[in-house]
């Protein structure tokens, strides 16, 4: 209950909400899942990481920074990935608990939601859903876990502490934001993918005068890769390698959905080319 007790703690410590929060849990029998909600009306994600994290200025991005381990409102921005003990891992453990168990976890602040759910086949499904007026005001969350999935929980929280503990050493896996489909979002910059499947010039001139200075700029990018089949490596490395390499906004403005699983492993197998290029200071 540990976990469960951290985003109870997030409502006393981070909400300044003066009536505090609601939280209810309801089993349901004939479905086999258990459902726990927490909510309050307090100021939000986005204002609260703000406070450490300057760059977080749309709720889609605060939604997507909440859900990554060692992020807390607590430390300052670029203290990500050196946090001392288990601070910012309260919400990454419940998405990957839900996740791990086929469960579901939605996550809602201002005027947007992500939706977050384990899949039988081992994969995660993500999405974004943005609110057509003034969305929650304050953050509520909803953990749904089925009981013939959750196994070996002392076994699965051992996991997420592994996982934890390699982000903190390196935190680039976890800069890939993959998504079922792309966000009807207001502003948001989409880049189709398909337009140019596999000729690598273009893929390297998309990146250097599209998506570099929207990444620049700070601003929310998706690439699509509806249509895209089995993506090669070298595609994403001319698309992506120099982004997941030199740009820091990539971990809080760029998403890719719509990707089959071998265009999955392709852009992670460049995202962990770059680590290596970071970490050896390689140009």
């Amino acid at each position: 209950m540990q976990r469960w007790g951290e985003l109870l703690r997030n409502v006393v410590q981070h909400s300044n909400s003066r009536i505090g929060g609601v939280a209810s849990a309801v089993f349901y029998p004939t479905k086999g899942i258990v459902e726990i909600t927490i909510a309050d009306v307090g100021r939000g994600l986005r204002p609260t990481l703000r406070e450490a994290y300057p760059e977080i200025n749309l709720d889609e991005k605060a939604l997507r920074f909440a859900l990554l381990p060692h992020v807390s409102g607590t430390f300052k921005s670029g203290d990500y990935g050196n946090m001392k003990d288990n601070a910012g891992l309260g919400l990454f453990f419940v998405k990957e608990i839900a996740s791990r168990a086929f469960g579901g976890f939605f996550l809602a602040s201002g005027n947007s939601l992500v939706d977050v759910w384990g899949n039988r086949d081992g994969t995660i499904g993500k999405k974004y859903v943005s609110a057509d007026k003034d969305g929650w005001r304050g953050t509520f969350a909803v953990l749904q876990l089925r009981k013939d999935s959750i196994g070996d929980f002392d076994s699965l929280l051992q996991t997420c502490r592994d996982i934890a503990e390699e982000a903190r050493k390196d935190n680039r896996e976890f800069l890939v934001d993959f998504l079922e489909e792309t966000p009807d979002i207001v502003g948001l910059n989409v880049v189709r993918v398909s337009e140019f499947d596999e000729d690598v010039e273009e893929a390297a001139n998309v990146r250097e005068n599209l998506v570099m200075p929207w990444l620049r700029n700070e601003e929310l990018v998706v690439m699509d890769f509806t249509g895209i089949r089995a993506a090669t490596q070298s595609f994403a490395h001319a698309l992506m390698y120099k982004l997941f390499r030199d740009v820091p906004a990539i971990q809080s403005c760029l998403s890719i959905s719509c990707a089959d699983k071998a265009s999955v492993q392709a852009v992670k197998a460049v995202a962990a080319y770059a680590a290596v290029a970071v970490s050896k200071g390689d140009d």
